[in-house]
């Protein structure tokens, strides 16, 4: 059989992540600039690194040195925190061990850090599913860049229509669009307008079955022989 994958975004997909990221979010603007951040601002940007986080909330790129200082702190306060207030989303496990069973390879493909990932992986039991991991330190662009699925595609030695995105912002699914891969768009931290570029959108993880998983892959890779 040819080799097929899922590649999974993290944050709003396969883990509950968006409102600790919020609330350490303001609190850095606030305690750094005296500024408040507000939901449909970080909506726009959840999804990408913590760099371009920073970046477009300010407006403007800050020196370095504050920027690396600002994304470490996020970080470290995401790790101090996360054990209490990251949960698995709805359907996550039982999703990745599905299509596990179903002989499918599958990576997470996200913009947080290799510090952040492996400890909510490791907390929440993902690590055992998943085979191969790219953060926002491996790739020089992040997400909307293809860079994060390419490399993952590459490291599970998947060819990229044979393989499907589960994304839930529009950042990552321009990525997996850009990838030549089909995308699922999962409408936890955004409208379902706000994906309507994914090749599918749900509500949840509940609404996919494997049967779907095989549609994707075998239509994307219809359209990669035929195009």
């Amino acid at each position: 059989m040819i080799p097929q994958a899922v590649i999974w975004d993290m944050d709003g997909v396969l883990i509950d992540s968006g409102d600790l990221y919020y609330q350490l979010v303001c609190e850095v603007f606030s305690s750094e600039f005296g500024r408040t951040v507000t939901r449909e601002q970080f909506k726009a940007v959840f999804g990408t690194n913590n760099l371009s986080v920073i970046r477009s909330l300010l407006g403007y790129t800050p020196p370095p040195e504050l920027e690396q200082r600002l994304s470490d702190r996020v970080d470290e306060e995401f790790c101090r925190y996360a054990p209490e207030h990251v949960r698995l989303m709805p359907c996550a496990l039982e999703t990745v061990q599905m299509l596990s069973a179903a002989g499918w390879r599958q990576a997470i493909a996200t913009s947080s850090s290799h510090r952040n990932t492996r400890l909510v992986t490791e907390l929440l039991g993902l690590n055992r599913w998943i085979e191969v991991f790219v953060c926002a330190e491996d790739v020089a662009r992040g997400k909307p860049a293809p860079d994060s699925f390419l490399l993952a595609a590459e490291r599970l030695a998947v060819k990229p229509e044979r393989c499907v995105v589960v994304e839930d912002a529009p950042a990552g699914i321009q990525a997996a669009r850009l990838a030549g891969m089909a995308c699922v768009g999962v409408a936890t931290t955004q409208t379902p307008a706000a994906l309507a570029q994914a090749d599918r959108v749900v509500g949840s993880l509940a609404d996919l079955a494997l049967p779907d998983f095989e549609a994707l892959v075998n239509r994307r890779s219809n359209v990669y022989v035929n195009g």
